[in-house]
């Protein structure tokens, strides 16, 4: 189920509810956990990677009737559809940039608060209008503290 109106609270509702309905469960590798467990307690998990051939991977891939060999497969199908994602992320990145240079161009002020925004910066001056609160002093802490 999609929302197409952020604001309509109802959707997001009955979105969520669908969501919690759902009991899909994924387990990629069921005997990893035991392992890193193991890995765990023997001190040895930091940056440890599971051996390339350990029984309950190879019985998983024989079980789903997936080749055993290469280790790491990609369907050719796959491959192929994420060969194609990267022209149109490259197509899709030069769109973007032109409306920005457009953008820019027309409202060059705007394009540079924008751009120090997605770069995470501040404005200069952007403190200018906050009010300095001076230190509580002793007696207003055990007051506020008492209060509770």
């Amino acid at each position: 189920m999609s929302v197409t109106d952020g604001n309509d609270l109802a959707a997001i509702d009955a979105a969520l509810a669908a969501a919690r309905a759902e009991t899909a469960r994924a387990v990629v590798d069921p005997g990893a956990h035991a392992y890193r467990l193991w890995l765990a307690r023997a001190g040895q998990l930091q940056g440890a990677r599971l051996p390339a051939r350990r029984g309950p991977r190879a019985q998983d891939k024989q079980t789903l009737a997936w080749p055993t060999e290469p280790e790491f497969l990609i369907p050719k199908a796959a491959l192929a559809h994420f060969r194609a994602a990267v022209g149109r992320g490259v197509k899709g990145e030069a769109a973007w940039n032109s409306s920005l240079d457009a953008y820019a161009r027309a409202f060059p002020d705007l394009a540079k608060e924008l751009q120090g925004r997605v770069r995470a910066e501040l404005p200069p001056g952007w403190d200018a209008d906050i009010r300095y609160l001076t230190p509580m002093t002793k007696a207003l802490r055990r007051a506020k503290h008492q209060a509770r």
